[in-house]
């Protein structure tokens, strides 16, 4: 399952953006919701990857100590994945969870250069972070559809 994966990411380094971004190192722009979909479109139509829980399962017995267990698969989880098999990141996390770690680090950042922000205005930041995590960009859809236009 891993080893199709693979071929599919192989196939398509040079095609889909998401994979060119995620799988080769010198691939610098920026992915977006859009290139999320058609990545997971071209994966859907493969009988043998049409479930990536079961390729991150995979992963996991493959790579246990480099693998972060995960009962909840997100589209996104998609980007770590790419990463990991291309070699360009040493550890494999949902994507939840490096968006998290990223926003922590950047918010300890921010109060160390004494920065504060208002209840409402960390609400507004939690609420970005993970519109974030769950479609990979903010955009402006992201305050008219997404968990934004419901604040």
């Amino acid at each position: 399952m891993v080893d199709n994966f693979q071929e599919f990411l192989e196939e398509h380094k040079d095609e889909l953006e998401l994979v060119k971004a995620y799988y080769s190192k010198s691939y610098k722009n920026r992915v977006s919701y859009k290139d999320l979909k058609e990545f997971t479109t071209h994966i859907e139509a493969k009988p043998l990857l049409k479930n990536p829980e079961l390729i991150w399962k995979a992963l996991e017995s493959l790579y246990p100590e480099q693998v972060t267990p995960t009962d909840q698969f997100s589209t996104t989880d998609f980007i770590p994945m790419i990463s990991f098999l291309g070699h360009n990141q040493s550890i494999l996390q949902p994507y939840k969870y490096i968006i998290n770690e990223k926003y922590s680090e950047r918010l300890g950042e921010m109060k160390a250069e004494g920065k504060e922000f208002t209840p409402e205005q960390s609400e507004w930041l939690e609420l970005m972070k993970d519109e974030i995590a769950n479609s990979v960009e903010l955009s402006n859809d992201s305050f008219e559809y997404g968990m934004l236009a419901q604040k």
